[in-house]
């Protein structure tokens, strides 16, 4: 008592009283007005909970907590999905999906099974002089030639590409 009140309660060592510590899990903290308060989270944590006392408790590079609290990493038709750097990222397309907006985040947003993407993205399937064009398999076909075209080489690609009532034929 013969020094009377020597410690500051208002510093990160003695926050509020003395020896209560204001240290916050992956964080930057403050004790300005005697409590301890959460300035900002350190780089790649987040505090996903909302509550003070346990800091930035959430690594934002899962795929829970993917860049920031509560996005998740959950990409469309894809599998190897990853958030090690804050990022989705995932490793492959599955079978007959492609990513042909180039958008990593939405996934692989696009079947290839259409028309207009064909085994591919931005593959059409439009077989010349002909109809009934399907890609159902993810490869182009058709159901016939139109008239007066024939598929002459055989290759289902170019579609009908000689016209019948040509003199060479």
């Amino acid at each position: 008592t013969s020094n009377g009140c020597e410690t500051s309660v208002y510093s990160l060592a003695n926050c509020g009283s003395c020896g209560t510590v204001c240290d916050l899990a992956n964080a930057s903290e403050s004790c300005a007005a005697g409590t301890c308060t959460l300035s900002s989270c350190n780089s790649g944590y987040g505090n996903c909970d909302g509550l003070t006392p346990n800091g930035c408790e959430a690594a934002l590079t899962t795929l829970a907590n993917c860049g920031s609290c509560g996005t998740a990493c959950a990409p469309a038709n894809a599998t190897g999905a990853s958030c090690s750097t804050g990022s989705c990222t995932y490793t492959a397309c599955n079978a007959g999906y492609g990513n042909c907006d180039g958008i990593t985040s939405n996934g692989c947003d696009s079947s290839l099974t259409t028309l207009t993407n064909c085994g591919g993205c931005g593959t059409a399937c439009a077989p010349a002089n002909a109809s009934g064009a399907s890609c159902s398999t993810g490869s182009c076909t058709y159901s016939a030639c139109n008239a007066g075209w024939g598929n002459c080489d055989g290759l289902t690609a170019n579609g009908c590409e000689t016209s019948i009532y040509s003199l060479a034929n």
